[in-house]
């Protein structure tokens, strides 16, 4: 009888803590299908995770090998990761897969093992908007961006792309999440 009498209180409470202090008040997580890398061998995404505060969105990408991005100097390609983001009023969708996504109001990317990344808003005038830091523990990438730099939405449409890109145009391995169309995330707090 006690503990009904303090569970609601208690519940709200906890709710307001966790808020207060800045922790994911939303996650969302997206499958992928393993051994779907297309055109070679390269990174293969088989998991992502979409969290948010009040300030910040944060992606957790999950890869099926450790490390997840790599570099080779002797066979000369490198690893790479590209969230491509539209904010409302939407644009066109992404091309077949793989394909171009002119619809795209940002990208956030990186190459190889590297610990940061970058934020680029695109258009007709292509700009860097911020760098974050980027965290590797064995198959997974995470990193979080301030929301303001996406114009603070409500909600947003993406998609990753991870691949090898080799020199001299050879090309290597591409997968694409999902594999048509985009994910949608839908902020809160």
């Amino acid at each position: 009888m006690i503990l009904r009498r303090f569970a609601l209180p208690l519940v709200l409470l906890v709710a307001a803590l966790l808020a207060m202090c800045g922790l994911a008040v939303a996650a969302t997580s997206y499958r992928d299908p393993g051994g779907d890398v297309k055109g070679g061998g390269g990174p293969d995404i088989i998991s992502l995770k979409v969290s948010n505060t009040p300030s910040t969105i944060t992606f957790r990408i999950r890869f099926a090998e450790t490390p997840p991005l790599r570099i080779s100097t002797r066979e000369r390609w490198v690893d790479m990761l590209l969230i491509g983001i539209d904010v409302p009023p939407l644009g066109p969708r992404p091309a077949a897969p793989g394909g171009e996504w002119r619809g795209a109001d940002f990208a956030l990317g990186t190459h190889g093992p590297s610990k940061t990344g970058r934020l680029v808003r695109l258009g007709k005038r292509t700009a860097r908007v911020a760098t974050f830091e980027i965290v590797t523990a064995g198959p997974t990438v995470t990193f979080s961006v301030a929301r303001r730099a996406l114009d603070n939405p409500a909600w947003f449409a993406f998609n990753v792309a991870a691949a090898r890109e080799q020199n001299e145009g050879t090309g290597g391995g591409v997968d694409v999440s999902p594999d048509r169309g985009t994910f949608r995330y839908v902020l809160t707090g």
